[in-house]
């Protein structure tokens, strides 16, 4: 515990450090999970030892990346960052429809690749509340979870009706996840590096 307690601290301090994480990098690589390619960096994976944690990055609706902190996390941290499907490089799949579907898609990702848990996600914006569900989803897989500016539209409808009415929002947080990642299977022009350039109107 007192392991994962550092890798969590060391990412916060870094984070703080360099709040700017939206450049796309290059260098991924590419593998083909559920018949889809997805592009991912992974870095010191050859010099992790069984059973020591591994930073698993997730990041927000945008895609991005957290490249310019990596170099400053210790050097015997590992980890790995991805780009779900439809953003950067990896290939849009109109099947998922659901956060359920994106968990398991990451899931299915470190089974492909090899590596093991456990892990210790980390979420940026809308990857806070993804690293969340990935959380409740595979629990005794997850040893920690790092949140850097998250948002949250996993409510319950309760929480949700609040939201709404202190923000005085026509639309709900729930109902909005729902448009967008409907929007985002349907929009043929979303996928090539980051955001559609289809205006969406939500109301």
């Amino acid at each position: 515990m007192r392991s994962e307690l550092k890798i969590i601290l060391s990412i916060l301090f870094v984070i703080a450090l360099n709040p700017s994480n939206h450049a796309q990098n290059n260098d991924n690589e590419l593998v083909v999970v559920d018949g889809k390619r997805i592009a991912y960096k992974s870095f010191n994976i050859e010099n992790r030892k069984k059973g020591e944690p591994i930073l698993v990055f997730e990041t927000g609706l945008g895609g991005g990346t957290f490249g310019p902190i990596l170099p400053f996390l210790p050097s015997n941290i590992s980890g790995i960052q991805y780009a779900r499907n439809g953003v950067g490089k990896s290939e849009l799949d109109t099947e998922i429809t659901s956060d359920s579907q994106l968990a398991d898609r990451l899931h299915n990702l470190l089974t492909t690749l090899n590596i093991e848990p456990p892990y210790l996600l980390v979420g940026h914006s809308i990857g806070g509340p993804y690293i969340r569900l990935f959380a409740s989803k595979f629990p005794n897989e997850v040893c920690g979870l790092v949140f850097s500016d998250p948002t949250d539209f996993m409510l319950t409808v309760e929480e949700d009706e609040e939201a709404r009415i202190k923000s005085k929002s026509a639309t709900g947080y729930r109902e909005t996840s729902l448009l967008i990642q409907k929007m985002m299977s349907e929009n043929d022009s979303f996928g090539q590096g980051g955001l559609a350039t289809k205006k969406w109107t939500i109301r």
